[in-house]
């Protein structure tokens, strides 16, 4: 069964919460809701979800975690319709922004392929 963890960011304080920082997390928590495929706590706080795999230098992967495949760099996702996590990657096709979803690598392939560079909260420029 898979391990239930949760990273949690801080909007307004701009900071990352993370399991070892467990007594700092406890206030933040109230009646979790789901927001448009996020799930949110109070305002400002979003919950990203641990997909129960860890890349190849063994750090654990999560939902919204900026992630390098193959020389590209993308974005770790829920992805509703397969009920699983994915990765978005986002290209331009003749000039206009196109998201394309790499359904074919299963998350127990990331663990030899996969690269965790950072999260989209803390590392925006990665993208």
């Amino acid at each position: 069964m898979r391990e239930h963890k949760y990273r949690i960011w801080d909007d307004v304080l701009e900071v990352l919460f993370t399991p070892e920082m467990d007594d700092k997390i406890k206030n933040l928590w109230e009646i979790p809701k789901l927001q448009g495929g996020v799930l949110k706590t109070r305002e400002g706080i979003l919950v990203m979800k641990y997909t129960g795999v860890d890349d190849c230098r063994n750090k654990e992967v999560c939902e919204g975690d900026i992630v390098e495949y193959n020389n590209r760099i993308g974005v770790v996702v829920w992805h509703k319709y397969q009920a699983g996590f994915d990765i978005e990657f986002k290209k331009v096709i003749e000039g206009k922004p196109y998201i394309e979803m790499k359904g074919g690598i299963n998350p127990p392939q990331w663990r030899i392929y996969l690269t965790v560079v950072g999260n989209i909260y803390e590392n925006p420029e990665l993208l």
